[in-house]
């Protein structure tokens, strides 16, 4: 659920909030400060991850190039990591170095199977795993190609056939 910052500010004392996230409304001239709500701790409750990852998660071995996204604006700076998962909709990615949580990025990676090289795919950091020598994160796409999206899931269904043989 996503909160606006003023109604953040009536009830940050009883939320627990994301970190703003500016957003381009249609008709107003400025960005729309937004904060996703996670929790509400005096009633014990926690907003579920909404799970629209519906599809199988595949175990693999991918190497990957990411930039980080800063208000909006790829930086130049390019790092490498490993996919150790894949899906529809998000990949578990390993890599050298911390990401914050709901950080955004942007990914390429080449899927074999179906010789396509991913471009210009944007995805947000949503989970930590714990792992003692990388770090891993779980990653959820936020704008994918069509045919992108088409490949990535010719892949993952492809590995689910091979598995299943």
């Amino acid at each position: 659920m996503l909160i606006s910052q003023n109604t953040y500010e009536r009830c940050k004392d009883f939320v627990e909030a994301g970190p703003p996230m500016d957003i381009h409304v249609k008709g107003k001239p400025q960005p729309v400060s937004l904060r996703e709500v996670l929790a509400i701790p005096p009633l014990h409750l926690k907003v579920p991850r909404q799970e629209i990852r519906r599809s199988h998660r595949v175990e693999v071995k991918l190497p990957f190039r990411y930039q980080m996204i800063d208000a909006g604006i790829v930086l130049p700076e390019s790092f490498n990591g490993v996919i150790r998962d894949i899906g529809y909709q998000g990949v578990l990615i390993e890599v050298d170095h911390p990401l914050p949580l709901y950080s955004e990025l942007k990914l390429d990676f080449d899927l074999p199977l179906v010789d396509y090289p991913v471009k210009e795919t944007y995805a947000k950091v949503v989970s930590r795993k714990h792992d003692r020598e990388r770090y891993r994160f779980g990653v959820e796409f936020t704008s994918v190609g069509a045919e992108a999206n088409m490949k990535i899931q010719l892949f993952v269904q492809l590995l689910i056939f091979t598995d299943l043989n």
